[in-house]
């Protein structure tokens, strides 16, 4: 009767009826991995067919952290940039809502607000050109406060040259202001250095302004041509970029009827080049916000620098898929060859082993990608809005970080089954890693350190902190894991 505890019997060389020479083994390594190739070249020819579109997907769901990220960023600053706006508006006089009054439409519809500025008289006049008889009711005016480049100047120069005794701009401006309107320019006119008038006097100033714009003996050749000859319109090209002579042609070839409002405004430009303005200014045109759901910003969207960029990220994102299909059958065709030269012990601990490090590899990955991206790039973003920098990513170099990321993480959750190795083997104790648990966690988080490509402390503490967990599971894992017994060691 055999004893109860007596060890299986084993023959000194179990693969005695299955030796093979070096070149046998060479050949048989070679079918294994013929195999595994062509397993591997069906998954990935499979990927790229269009009705399965494998590769595709695989690009959008890599892309979509980043372009989630980057809708979140744009979504953040919008306050942010309308409060800037709000401000902005508010010194050339124009009064909107505050932001608070668009928090649930940023926020909750997440809509990204553009601010532009129309000019209002020349989109009503090109509406009243294209369609006639539909816009004649509306009317905009031809000159407001924000024309003024300088309105003290203007007084000045009407104030000052009213007295020539020749023809002149100023001196029939002066004529056709009514007495009211001339105490209001010697007002402003005498106002010192440093001081500006008041808001109502400009108006009022600009309304009398528009009234002489719309007078249509106001404009006379003679005196554009004397004020060119002066040199004074050739002052304002190269000081103002007025271009008043170009606009002048640019008027008479437009076939614009004489003597209409924009003579007269080209006029009072090229006399008065630093006082009025030549063309729209930015004050006295209509503010308008534009809103446009972030999904649509092509902003949050990632770049190509390239032409033939997005066809290799194409194959590179089919070859990652086809890999992780395939991998099944690529590591089966391994095995059947590393197999056939272990011991049955050997296996056992492949058997045991290889599902736990598949499992932890997988947690350290799945970690990565659905719990680190988001707050590391939030923290990489962050310092575009500091600075004020908007981020332009291109796709190639997100891709590239996007699979080394997860598998550094995937790499790292390796740690028990590295401690059980060098447990087994002698080189550690379960003792002597309870004792140097401070040093471990210190050299985890330096391998963090080096683990996370972007090295910044959030990812580095989200691969840190469950490290220090399985560094005590690896203890646990020594400690409590049944030791398997080499039958081949002496009695």
């Amino acid at each position: 009767m055999a004893k109860a505890n007596s060890r299986p019997k084993y023959d000194e060389d179990l693969f005695r009826e299955s030796t093979m020479t070096f070149g046998e083994h060479l050949e048989e390594l070679r079918k294994c991995l013929w195999k595994a190739i062509v397993g591997l070249v069906f998954v990935f020819i499979l990927t790229l067919i269009p009705p399965v579109d494998l590769a595709d997907r695989a690009v959008e769901f890599i892309s979509g952290p980043l372009i989630q990220a980057l809708r979140d960023y744009y979504v953040g600053i919008a306050s942010k940039n309308y409060t800037n706006d709000q401000v902005r508006l508010k010194a050339l006089g124009v009064s909107v809502p505050s932001a608070a009054a668009f928090d649930d439409t940023i926020h909750t519809d997440r809509m990204v607000p553009t601010l532009v500025f129309i000019d209002a008289p020349s989109v009503l006049k090109d509406l009243q050109q294209r369609y006639p008889g539909t816009f004649e009711g509306p009317t905009v005016p031809n000159f407001t406060p924000g024309d003024f480049v300088d309105v003290r100047n203007f007084c000045q120069y009407v104030e000052g040259e009213r007295k020539l005794t020749e023809a002149n701009p100023s001196k029939r401006v002066w004529e056709l202001l009514s007495a009211e309107v001339q105490k209001l320019v010697q007002k402003i006119a005498a106002i010192p250095d440093g001081q500006t008038p008041e808001p109502g006097d400009v108006q009022a100033l600009a309304a009398a302004v528009e009234r002489i714009v719309n007078d249509p003996k106001f404009f006379r050749e003679a005196d554009y041509q004397q004020i060119a000859a002066a040199g004074l319109v050739e002052y304002a090209i190269t000081t103002y970029h007025g271009r008043q002579h170009d606009r002048y042609l640019a008027i008479k070839d437009s076939g614009v009827a004489p003597n209409s409002p924009a003579y007269n405004r080209l006029l009072l430009s090229a006399a008065y080049p630093d006082a009025v303005a030549a063309g729209p200014r930015q004050s006295a045109m209509m503010p308008l916000f534009t809103w446009q759901p972030v999904e649509n910003d092509f902003r949050a969207s990632l770049k190509s620098l390239n032409a033939q960029e997005m066809f290799m990220i194409w194959i590179k994102a089919a070859f990652v898929v086809s890999f992780v299909v395939a991998s099944p059958w690529v590591f089966y065709q391994l095995w059947t060859f590393i197999g056939a030269g272990l011991y049955p012990h050997e296996k056992r601990y492949v058997y045991l082993y290889g599902p736990i490090s598949a499992g932890l590899f997988i947690a350290g990955a799945l970690l990565a990608f659905f719990f680190a991206f988001k707050p590391l790039l939030g923290f990489l973003l962050y310092f575009n809005e500091k600075m004020g920098v908007d981020p332009d990513i291109r796709i190639s170099e997100w891709f590239g970080f996007a699979l080394f990321l997860p598998l550094g993480f995937g790499i790292s959750f390796q740690l028990p089954i590295v401690m059980l190795f060098l447990e087994r083997i002698g080189i550690f104790t379960v003792k002597s890693y309870v004792s140097r648990w401070r040093g471990a966690i210190l050299v985890i988080c330096i391998a963090a350190m080096f683990l996370t490509p972007s090295g910044d402390p959030y990812s580095m503490l989200l691969m840190a902190v469950p490290l220090v967990f399985l560094y005590f599971g690896g203890i646990f894992l020594c400690k409590y894991m049944p030791k398997g017994r080499n039958p081949f060691a002496e009695e």
